[in-house]
């Protein structure tokens, strides 16, 4: 071998190496700049979605205090608690419990249980007073409507001041909802 031969391997040597070096420095920098510019676009989206969420909590705040001053809606609260009370007890009758037990069983704990653990009684879920069976009854297990449309009620037609006053609000009440 020739020194000619030498030197020309030798400085191809020093020269690949070099480009090795020199690629991998900027192969370096160049995934640490897209990695920051990712991370920039990440942060301003985060900051973007978290403004967003704030303004529509905002609205939600500001719609929930101009809806309790409402005259209408405070009337409603009014004449549905005072008709409730009027159908509320101690009890329920045993074929209410026995019904809502079935629907809860069927329409509702079935479906929270591929969400949640249960509680181990249905006990745990039933509610309390003759008020809610009776009312749960009528809105819910009797419910003309299929199960998407249940709040389409208006009226149980049960005869009661509750479905009455529920006739009177609801139409109005789920227009805001």
């Amino acid at each position: 071998m020739t020194i000619r031969f030498k030197m020309l391997m030798t400085m191809l040597g020093i020269g690949c190496v070099a480009i090795l070096v020199s690629g991998y420095i900027s192969y370096r920098q160049a995934s640490r700049g897209l990695t920051d510019a990712a991370l920039k676009q990440l942060t301003g989206i985060r900051r973007s979605k978290a403004q967003q969420i704030e303004a529509r909590f905002a609205t939600l705040r500001n719609h929930a205090t101009t809806l309790s001053t409402d005259m209408m809606l405070i009337a409603a609260m009014g004449d549905l608690r005072d008709a409730f009370r009027k159908i509320d007890g101690p009890d329920a009758p045993a074929e209410l419990v026995r019904d809502l037990e079935t629907f809860y069983q069927a329409d509702y704990l079935a479906p929270l249980g591929t969400l949640m653990p249960l509680r181990p009684s249905i006990r745990d879920y039933m509610p309390v007073g003759r008020g809610p069976y009776y009312i749960q009854m009528q809105y819910l297990v009797r419910n003309p409507n299929l199960r998407e449309r249940r709040y389409m009620l208006d009226d149980a037609k049960d005869g009661s001041l509750y479905s009455r006053v529920h006739a009177k609000y609801h139409p109005a009440l789920l227009r805001i909802a």
